[in-house]
């Protein structure tokens, strides 16, 4: 139990991590489109 807690976290940060990632990248896309 206590090994599978790390790997857990780790996905639960690189979920994250992707989510913050794309939402950055679609804004800066969006800001793109707006000034080109």
């Amino acid at each position: 139990m206590v090994s599978l807690v790390p790997s857990m976290w780790f996905s639960y940060w690189t979920c994250l991590l992707n989510l913050v990632l794309i939402a950055r990248a679609e804004y800066l896309a969006a800001i793109f489109q707006i000034y080109h």
